[in-house]
């Protein structure tokens, strides 16, 4: 790569006076070349102690290798800092116990530190409460019901709780060379977790890596993809079991393809520290990993408005038609995307003055139209005399380098490039800086794109496994810390938009991360297709990202390659706008694919389902909040509420139940119910256990929990009067909605019949006020009797206000009253088709209250 840049810039007389001497040249060329080749094998072998292989290894080979390595004989137990180390002839192991719940677990040839620094790992305390007991066998660790037994040949792991194993090794610790494997049994349960994985929601049965690719038109079963958490759940009911992995290298999971009753689990290079938790539910396990690797930042509001994007929208004044048809079709959007067509020759941090002559105006008459802009940043930087980020990352000395010295290159978008070493401290100061003349300009958000890093023509489409990183000091190669590519990128480009605009909360999108991704970005699916079966991935994927601790994630409704039907890009919006990401987006070369370009059948549609995502706005803020604070994934499988294993529906929260249509030409949808009872929001039957419906291409079946609260924004008075099903009513259409910025008013809405609850959060949507109080989290209980009715309202924490008066309380079905009573005072109320309507006029409803309901002929 240096020669052929060196060579694009040899002036034409030069070029003249080497032909001149052309044979001259041809002998010194061949002697270069021998001694290019010579240096290259030094520089091979001097890499060998980094990295046994230039390629991505596959999981057959991986497991095919003869890990005969074994710890040797039990030497010694001590005390260690705030664990106990087990001293084996070969590897010494760490147990640990964690704060609350869990075990670190740290296989280490190494004398073993009490705190190695890790990129994953944010949180997470260790303690010392434990009992130790040590047999001639056998050294157990003991805290409340549970024992973490490690037996003396081999340090196999025995994990119980009372008389039930938890988590058995199968195989001792086993290493070929730098490489190592770790074998448990599976049991009975299912795999869930492990990020992105193109495939059902249940992993069992499959043979995995994790090496973040650029994977350009994935399909079921390719691996690996772009983003990496290992991070696995194993499930069944009444108990599920974590096991993190904390290694940035290419690592394997066999989740029983070679042996049903085996997960095997191992990597190429680095360290064995492996986390474990257990709990009754998958969220106790996912809350316990988010306090380890962090929780996921509140997004602004605006970030779960819907958003448009294309590769790519140009010029200027197509951007401004795209964004002038979305308020005259009057179909609500937030966000428009600006790709790599916005750039200079593709350069990051730069713009093409022939497309886009005055940017800065561009994005002022987007911002009068409602819209939020997004634009995309790649991570590699152009070689190019006088281009600042190349210029200013030279001076700063910041980018990957060579075991040479040299700066390692590699071709993308703009050409050859280098490439920032964002796991350097001031690498990722610089790269935050760039930030500043585009956040200056009006850009409200950023799409961190390509960062696997994605290499046109590197070894398996990345930098080579030699280069080197600093990687906390300690100068390794890029095989060692890869995965975390993309997510030092996302924490560069979150921590510099902090500075930058500390009032702001970050809008961050990724394609690539590590565990710990959460922390900055939102993520989505890369490069899918317009397919069904990419359809059904995009909600298996979303559901084991949010199990993966990423909850803030969605893929390319309609796929980025190839052209949706009409049907599919209807089933995919219908879908899509019950996800965390709303977000079309496609690649270049295929047919339009805004929501009026499939005819006025479809734009009537999508109108009205993208009403039903802006109505519900409340409930998808309140459950970012939580996230926040518990790190629970937005949407979960039906199994979190004590329905089957299945990724043919999903929940949002607690409450809502969505069954999309998955299959091309679906006649009607039969599935099992979560726990409870639940109302279908269209009829208002009820079911329980078991659900039928047949299918129109006009909805899908959304279905809610009696005795839930949901919080509602701008809900059409006239609709609400007349009693309208709930589902009529969020889809009746609003030219006053143009996006979020424009919800006025909320509600809460109570599905009448039984007794529950729900959660409402609230802010300014936008800045970091809410972290010193200045917003309202409230708690609603609904009980219901046969006489009567009561809702109150408990203010959580919070002490500022809010914008948002709430206007209305819905209960739907409802019985009739005799009278409603708030703080005691009888207050308006309408009654029709089994709904009941309440009015909220001047008072506050962000206080704690008491709204009693009288039921006619009950008894007061």
């Amino acid at each position: 790569m240096e020669k052929r840049h060196l060579v694009k810039r040899l002036t034409k007389s030069w070029s003249m006076w080497i032909g001149m001497r052309k044979d001259l040249f041809l002998v010194f060329g061949f002697w270069v070349m021998v001694f290019g080749l010579l240096a290259g094998c030094a520089e091979d072998i001097r890499s060998e102690r980094f990295v046994s292989s230039k390629r991505m290894m596959l999981p057959a080979e991986f497991w095919g290798q003869n890990f005969s390595q074994t710890t040797g004989r039990f030497e010694k137990m001590e005390r260690y800092g705030d664990g106990w180390e087990m001293k084996f002839e070969r590897v010494s192991l760490v147990v640990r116990a964690l704060e609350g719940t869990g075990w670190q677990l740290s296989w280490l040839t190494y004398r073993p530190m009490e705190h190695r620094p890790s990129y994953a790992v944010v949180g997470g305390r260790f303690v010392t409460n434990v009992m130790v007991e040590e047999t001639r066998d056998t050294v157990s660790f003991i805290r409340g019901g549970e024992r973490l037994l490690v037996a003396k040949r081999e340090a196999r792991i025995r994990w119980t709780k009372g008389t039930k194993d938890i988590l058995v090794q199968k195989g001792g610790f086993r290493r070929r060379g730098e490489s190592f494997c770790l074998t448990f049994g599976l049991d009975g349960r299912a795999v869930l977790g492990l990020a992105e994985k193109p495939s059902s929601l249940n992993l069992r049965g499959q043979s995995l890596t994790f090496y973040n690719r650029d994977t350009y038109k994935y399909q079921r079963g390719t691996d690996p993809l772009y983003l990496s958490v290992p991070f696995v759940l194993l499930w069944e009911p009444g108990s599920t079991v974590g096991v993190f992995l904390d290694n940035p290298a290419q690592s394997f999971w066999d989740l029983g393809a070679k042996d049903s009753r085996i997960l095997g689990m191992g990597a190429l290079e680095g360290e064995t520290i492996v986390y474990l938790w257990e709990d009754r539910h998958p969220a106790g396990v996912i809350q316990a990993y988010t306090s380890l690797t962090g929780k996921p930042a509140l997004p602004p509001l605006w970030a779960f408005g819907y958003q448009q994007s294309r590769f790519s929208y140009f010029p200027d004044r197509r951007v401004m038609e795209i964004a002038t048809n979305f308020r005259v079709k009057n179909l609500p959007a937030d966000v428009i995307y600006l790709d790599i067509d916005f750039m200079d020759g593709r350069r990051s941090f730069t713009y093409d003055t022939n497309r886009f002559s005055d940017p800065e105006r561009l994005l002022r008459d987007l911002h009068q139209l409602g819209f939020k802009v997004v634009t995309i940043i790649d991570p590699g930087i152009a070689i190019r005399k006088g281009y600042m980020p190349y210029e200013t990352g030279i001076k700063a000395d910041v980018f990957v380098k060579r075991t040479n010295g040299m700066y390692a290159q590699g071709t993308v978008w703009p050409g050859i490039c280098v490439f920032p070493d964002y796991t350097l401290p001031r690498a990722r100061e610089w790269w935050g800086n760039l930030y500043r003349d585009f956040v200056r300009m009006g850009f409200d958000g950023f799409w961190n794109d390509m960062n696997e890093p994605s290499v046109f023509n590197g070894p398996d489409g990345s930098l080579e496994r030699t280069a080197l990183h600093d990687d906390f000091g300690r100068i390794s190669p890029h095989s060692r810390v890869h995965n975390v590519y993309g997510l030092t990128m996302a924490q560069a480009t979150y921590e510099g938009l902090e500075r930058l605009v500390p009032q702001r909360r970050p809008f961050v999108l990724s394609r690539a991360g590590f565990a710990g991704i959460q922390r900055y970005a939102f993520v989505w699916t890369g490069d899918n297709s317009a397919s069904w079966d990419h359809l059904k991935l995009n909600l298996s994927m979303v559901l084991n990202l949010g199990l993966s601790g990423v909850g803030l994630a969605g893929a390319d409704i309609g796929g980025y390659t190839g052209t949706p039907s009409e049907e599919l890009f209807i089933r995919w919006m219908q879908m899509g706008v019950f996800l965390p990401l709303v977000r079309n987006h496609t690649e270049q070369g295929t047919a339009p694919q805004e929501p009026w370009a499939f005819g006025e059948r479809a734009e009537d549609i999508v109108r009205r389902y993208l009403f039903v995502r802006y109505r519900m706005i409340p409930l998808w803020y309140t459950l970012a909040y939580q996230a926040s604070l518990t790190g629970l994934p937005l949407v979960r499988p039906l199994l979190w509420e004590g329905g089957p294993l299945s990724d043919e529906g999903f929940l949002v929260g607690r409450d809502v139940v969505v069954f999309p249509v998955l299959e091309k030409g679906q006649k009607e949808i039969r599935q099992e119910l979560p726990e409870g009872i639940f109302v279908e929001w269209s009829s208002l039957r009820a079911y329980r256990s078991s659900f039928t419906w047949e299918v129109t291409l006009e909805n899908i079946p959304v279905l809610v929990r009696v005795g839930s609260v949901i919080p509602l924004a701008n809900l059409p008075q006239t609709a609400l009067m007349e009693g309208k099903p709930l589902a009529e009513v969020l889809q009746t259409s609003d030219t006053r909605i143009r996006s979020t910025a424009d919800l006025e008013e909320l509600a809460l809405w109570v599905v009448g019949g039984g007794s529950g609850g729900g959660e409402l959060f609230w802010d300014d949507g936008v800045s970091q006020a809410y972290r010193q109080g200045q917003m309202k989290y409230i708690l609603y209980r609904w009980e219901e009797t046969e006489a009567g009715a009561t809702l109150t309202g408990n203010v959580l924490s919070g002490r500022g206000g809010s914008s948002l008066p709430i206007r209305w309380i819905v209960i739907q079905p409802a019985r009739e009253p005799a009278s409603v009573e708030l703080e005691n005072k009888r207050v308006s109320f309408v009654f029709t088709n089994n709904t009941l309507v309440i009015p909220i006029g001047k008072e506050n409803l962000y206080q704690d209250f008491v709204l009693n309901i009288f039921y006619k002929g009950g008894k007061r």
